[in-house]
């Protein structure tokens, strides 16, 4: 089994998975002939480790055999539309990935202890999942969002309180039995380090 971190990170990293595949699905084109694409979202990198690989396999002007990543004058772009979570550069899997562990931190300790957990719980926790959000992304200060939770407009709150619900039905699945854990294990056991796929 794993330890309280271990849970936690895996957790964090499979809903970050999810947050993204939600946010892919708002991009989703489908044609005429029922054939389903994602429209590009082209984003440069700054995961240094992932751009120098691709540019040892990339010339300027060349895309990789999948579409979704390319050599633009010396720069590795990546088209995070047409990429999975795991297959995106650490930068781009940063947002999706912070907001989960607060979300999943939240919640473990009172899940875990069986806690019966009520709406106001939900409210808090969420309430901290935008107070982070905003120590995250300085670029919100001064702008709409930049105020405290019970002051943000519906449709903002709701955005909060679904990844605490995520995270929430998350947590309960894994203590309640219903987690694949091998599944857990085999999508994101690497980040887990050398603990990770030695079981």
């Amino acid at each position: 089994m794993f330890t309280k971190q271990e849970a936690q990170k895996l957790l964090s990293y499979s809903m970050g998975s999810d947050l993204h595949e939600e946010w892919r699905k708002t991009r989703l084109i489908v044609d005429k002939n029922g054939n389903k694409s994602f429209d590009p979202r082209w984003k440069s990198t700054k995961d240094n480790r992932f751009a120098s690989k691709y540019l040892r396999q990339l010339q300027d002007g060349q895309t990789n055999e999948k579409g979704n990543i390319r050599n633009v004058k010396g720069e590795i772009e990546v088209d995070i539309a047409n990429m999975t979570f795991n297959e995106l550069p650490k930068d781009w899997q940063a947002e999706n990935l912070a907001a989960a562990k607060v979300a999943i931190k939240s919640v473990f300790n009172d899940v875990s202890s069986k806690k019966n957990i009520s709406q106001n719980d939900i409210e808090s926790y969420a309430s901290t999942v935008h107070d982070e959000w905003l120590t995250r992304n300085a670029w919100a200060k001064g702008g709409d969002l930049d105020k405290p939770y019970s002051e943000l407009p519906e449709n903002e709150k709701s955005k909060d309180r679904q990844q605490i619900i995520h995270a929430l039905n998350s947590v309960k699945d894994l203590k309640e039995g219903r987690t694949d854990i091998k599944d857990l294990e085999r999508r994101f056991g690497k980040y887990l380090g050398d603990r990770g796929m030695e079981r």
